[in-house]
């Protein structure tokens, strides 16, 4: 009985190392017309089976009645599907993690956001549909992270951050609203927003588009000479970017 437990919580912790993995997914996501969605859910799917499957095995070893063939059979498939998912997992974590090459800003636009939930009703994910930046025939879809689903809506316009990846494998390291575009249509309206040159700015470095920070930071002194601490703090910003930069 005691080894039937034993196997029991190796199953369990199996699962954790499957949440793990769908972590790494999400977060050092690749943009792909399917196959990373796809990847995604069946991590999803597999690692709650297995959290399901190591609380069964647990509860029949104190019920003292054992798994038979097929069933056996069920639990290495499933450990090792998991296991396969978690190896997938640790390649884009490193890819991601040991990744030093400056984000690619590329402005785009939601066409879609859909979701669901795992079949057992507790895993729930979400992926959006963007206008392609790279190949027009070709959508581009994207895992969303649990803080971003809140900030998106469909047709919403977007900035995509894409960064090399230490294998060489593309991934996005954030997605952001679309504050240049947003900002440059209240401008039209409203040329003396202040607040808005400085957000933009702020936008921008944080983009890594240096040169129309520079380029919003002499429309804001043009527009309000008599401010002086703003353009020492853009300054500053950029500075600090270009350091981290090495340019």
């Amino acid at each position: 009985m005691i080894a039937q437990i034993r196997s029991g919580f190796v199953y369990l912790m199996l699962a954790v190392l499957g949440a793990w993995s769908v972590w790494a997914q999400f977060f050092y996501r690749a943009s792909q017309p399917y196959l990373t969605v796809l990847l995604a859910v069946l991590t999803l799917l597999a690692t709650a089976l297995t959290l399901a499957l190591g609380f069964i095995r647990i509860y029949r070893a104190l019920q003292r009645t054992w798994p038979r063939g097929l069933a056996q059979f069920g639990y290495r498939a499933c450990g090792v599907v998991v296991v396969g998912f978690t190896l997938w997992g640790g390649f884009l974590f490193s890819n991601g993690k040991l990744d030093r090459s400056d984000p690619v800003p590329h402005a785009t636009e939601i066409v879609g956001i859909a979701g669901g939930e795992t079949g057992l009703s507790i895993l729930p994910f979400t992926w959006m549909e963007l206008r392609p930046w790279k190949d027009p025939k070709r959508p581009e879809r994207l895992l969303v992270r649990g803080d971003e689903r809140a900030r998106f809506f469909n047709g919403q316009p977007v900035m995509v951050l894409v960064r090399r990846g230490y294998f060489g494998v593309a991934w996005v390291s954030a997605v952001e609203p679309d504050v240049a575009r947003q900002s440059r249509e209240i401008l039209k309206v409203a040329p003396r927003a202040s607040q808005v040159y400085k957000d933009l700015v702020r936008f921008y470095v944080r983009i890594g588009r240096m040169e129309d920070a520079r380029r919003t930071a002499g429309e804001y002194t043009a527009q309000f000479p008599d401010d002086r601490e703003f353009p020492v703090q853009a300054a500053t910003l950029l500075s600090a970017r270009d350091h981290t930069s090495g340019r």
